[in-house]
């Protein structure tokens, strides 16, 4: 609660240029309007496009904020891939940020010598998938793919737009 403006000498709570104008100024609120011509009012009058701009910015922080909660539950979800070509690729593949870095590390390996693949990678629940460095630059294209539409979606949303959000699904050869 704003405190009341004592240094009113009419004794009204708000005042131009008053303690309580000055708060609301400070919150980034160009909400006072004055009538021309009269006292100041113990009833203060609202500039209604101040106050859509400010509810208008809200929203868009509500929206960012959702965004970014719902761009979290999908890369926490991993993404579920399916080989047409090699069924035991088939699995859910983990998609988090830290799993990112491991992707495109390995992928940077079997770039410059395909020997450096271990022969396998790891489901989000841990579990090994045995697989070619081949097999595995398709999954990584799949993983990348995904975790950069997901990206693109919540950057979407973050300038006002609606995003489009990526489906947790992938199909590799």
């Amino acid at each position: 609660m704003i405190p009341l403006n004592t240094n009113d000498p009419n004794g009204n709570p708000w005042r131009p240029g008053g303690a309580q104008e000055m708060a609301l100024h400070a919150l980034g609120a160009n909400a006072i309007a004055w009538p021309a011509n009269e006292p100041p009012q113990t009833d203060v009058e609202v500039n209604l496009s101040g106050y859509a701009a400010a509810l208008a910015a809200a929203e868009a922080t509500l929206a960012t904020a959702a965004a970014q909660a719902q761009y979290a539950t999908l890369l926490a979800g991993g993404l579920a891939i399916t080989s047409t070509g090699t069924p035991a690729l088939d699995g859910t593949y983990a998609t988090d940020q830290q799993s990112e870095f491991n992707v495109v590390a390995l992928q940077a390996a079997i770039t410059v010598n395909a020997a450096n693949f271990p022969g396998y990678y790891r489901l989000k629940n841990g579990a090994r998938v045995t697989m070619t460095a081949a097999q595995f630059t398709a999954i990584a294209a799949a993983l990348l793919t995904f975790v950069e539409a997901a990206d693109e979606a919540v950057a979407t949303a973050a300038q006002g737009g609606t995003p489009t959000w990526p489906a947790a699904t992938a199909t590799v050869a």
